[in-house]
This record gives C-alpha cells, sequence and structure tokens, in this order.
C-alpha cells in the first residue's frame, strides 16, 4: 500500500494557483491529489513539504477543500498540509446510488487515508462540522492521532433525543425524493447565482470577495446547458447529520485523550449548543491533554478564510510547541513539479 501512495504522490498534477504566505520569498507549493477509495477518488490539495506526514485538514459540510485556500500559506512552512474534499464534496467522488453521507462515512474517509499511507499516527485540523468529524474521529481513536486543532467547534451538535427517531424517518423519506431528483442532474445557473447562493448559504459569514474558492472547488460546467455551471457536490450531502454517538459517550470518551488540542471561537458566531456545554467539554479535555488551549478570535464563523491571519498566528504558536510531525513510519517522496 506505502508503494501505491509512492507512486500516486510522484506522478501527481501541479495546482494551476500559487498562493502567497505573508513574509514568504516563495510561494508554498500545492499539488493536486487524488487517493484512491472503494467508491472512487478522494481528492485534495497536498501543500508544503511532501518528505514527512502532512497534519489532514477536514472542511465544514456543504463546503470543500478551497475554504483554506488562504489559511494554509499562511501557517508554518515546516509542515505540510494536506486539504481534502470529503466524499461527495469539490472533485471527491459521490457515493453509488443508495447511499447516504454520514458521520460514520466521513469517520472512515479519514481512517482510510490514514491507512494509504501507512502513516502510525494522524494530526488533524478541521472547521466547523469538519471540527466536529474531527472530534468523533479524535474520541473514538485517540491512540491513531496525536495532534487536533478545532476551528470554531468542537463536538459535534447531538440531536434531540426526543425527536430523534421522528427526524431520522422524515430524513429516510427526504432521502427517496432526493434520490429520484439525482436521475434528472443537478439545476443550472449563472456562476453569478451561485456566488450569491453560497454566499447566502454562509449565512453571510464569507465575505462575498472570498466566495470564489470554494466555487473554484466546487463548481462545474453544465454538460447539456452551455454557458451555465451547477454545484458539483452530491445533494444527498444536504441529509448529514451526526447520529453515530451522543453526549454522554463523547464526554466519556475525552477522558481518553492525551494529545495537545487547539481549540479557536469567534465572537460572531453561535456554540452548536450554548457556552455552559462548551466549557464542561473543554475542561474535560483540558483535564486529560494538559495542552489543550482555547483562544476567542475577532471575526466571523469563516475568519479563517476572511481574515487568515487571525487564525494562523494562533495555529503557528501552537505548531512551534507541538510539533509531532517529525514522528514518522515513513517517508514519502514527492516529486512536485511546480
Amino acid at each position: 500500500m506505502l508503494s501505491a501512495a509512492r507512486k500516486l504522490l510522484s506522478n501527481i498534477k501541479p495546482n494551476i494557483t500559487k498562493l502567497f504566505a505573508n513574509n514568504d520569498p516563495e510561494p508554498k507549493a500545492c499539488v493536486d491529489v487524488k487517493i484512491k477509495v472503494p467508491w472512487g477518488n478522494v481528492c485534495g490539495k497536498w501543500w508544503g513539504p511532501q518528505d514527512r506526514r502532512p497534519i489532514l485538514v477536514i472542511h465544514a459540510i456543504k463546503e470543500n477543500c478551497g475554504s483554506f485556500d488562504r489559511l494554509i500559506p499562511m501557517l508554518s512552512n515546516k509542515i505540510g498540509f494536506l486539504t481534502i474534499d470529503l466524499p461527495g464534496h469539490g472533485k471527491s467522488s459521490h457515493l453509488p446510488s443508495g447511499m447516504l453521507y454520514t458521520d460514520q462515512m466521513m469517520l472512515l474517509t479519514i481512517h482510510l487515508i490514514k491507512n494509504f499511507f501507512e502513516w502510525d499516527r494522524v494530526s488533524l485540523m478541521g472547521h466547523s462540522s469538519g471540527a466536529a468529524i474531527v472530534f468523533i474521529y479524535a474520541v473514538i481513536c485517540p491512540r491513531n492521532c496525536d495532534m487536533a486543532i478545532f476551528l470554531d467547534a468542537l463536538y459535534p451538535p447531538f440531536p434531540p433525543k426526543h425527536n430523534k427517531m421522528d427526524t431520522i424517518y422524515k430524513d429516510m423519506e427526504r432521502a427517496l425524493v432526493i434520490q429520484r431528483d439525482l436521475v434528472k442532474g443537478p439545476p443550472t445557473t449563472t456562476l453569478g447565482t451561485l456566488e450569491r447562493t453560497m454566499y447566502v448559504q454562509s449565512g453571510k459569514s464569507i465575505d462575498l470577495q472570498n466566495v470564489c474558492y470554494l466555487l473554484d472547488q466546487g463548481v462545474v460546467p453544465s454538460k447539456h446547458d452551455p454557458g451555465t455551471y451547477h454545484f458539483s457536490r452530491d445533494t444527498r450531502c444536504n441529509l448529514f447529520s451526526f447520529r453515530l454517538v451522543d453526549r454522554e459517550d463523547c464526554l466519556f470518551a475525552c477522558r481518553h485523550v492525551g494529545f495537545p488540542i487547539l481549540i479557536t471561537k469567534t465572537d460572531d458566531s453561535p456554540y452548536f449548543e450554548n457556552e455552559e456545554e462548551f466549557t464542561k467539554f473543554y475542561k474535560v479535555l483540558l483535564y486529560a491533554s494538559r495542552n489543550c488551549e482555547v483562544h476567542d478570535i475577532l471575526g466571523s464563523h469563516h475568519v479563517h478564510l476572511n481574515e487568515p491571519e487571525k487564525i494562523a498566528k494562533v495555529v503557528n504558536k501552537f505548531l512551534d510547541k507541538f510539533d509531532v510531525n517529525t514522528k514518522l513510519s515513513a517517508k514519502i517522496d514527492v516529486k512536485s513539479k511546480l
């Protein structure tokens, strides 16, 4: 499997975009990658050093790895970052017909990537619901993780127990409708309309001028209506929800997390639940890890995209203290053509 990983990374196609980090004399290399999975490919971008294990970066549901295109170039040049499109998002393959996107599927994706490269452990970073995916993986597989960075979220939003069964039933009914609509193909429109749609869907958290980073990774031209476009993500992603673990399971599992943790929380976005519950989880993690930090950041939920320097400053200080990526099970040679 490791030889397959080396072959993949030695033949990857350079990304046409070169983004510059603040005060960096040279652009940080970014290459497109495709990782084989049972249902197709998980696509993404490998930033920075390619001779060591990178930090695996997870975007929010219904977004894509373009969410990090402004942040990663400002992070440490000593560390690599692998930003991926989750299944059904961006340029990654959609699941077969009849399947649904679940939190367990996203955890499996992290595990498949870890095993593909034969990493002994993973270092993880996630934003929003991507951070919640990182959280679940970290508490389920604490021995597989050596670092976790959570951007503006921590644990997942737990569904209310009083109507959980009713919600599951309604989602199954919605899935039948969406499955029928998949045959028709996605609706197409202009790029301007898609830009506005994504801006509104973000709760206007993404500055309009920065929506382009998500569109670049998540929009494709129509095959049937020239001059129009549609989102590349699978519409079944709209049914995604967190149901694998409950609050009590997560609180208990937090006690076994011993690796360094960084949490950022912006002032202009709500907690998934409330500050009291957030503090409860943080205290358990602080007791277990001893290297657990929380930083308040001024900005919107997408401050990492709108004002990436605010997040970069905190993350870089954290990485300087806890650079665990020198602990490799194997070195991978990547011949970048940039």
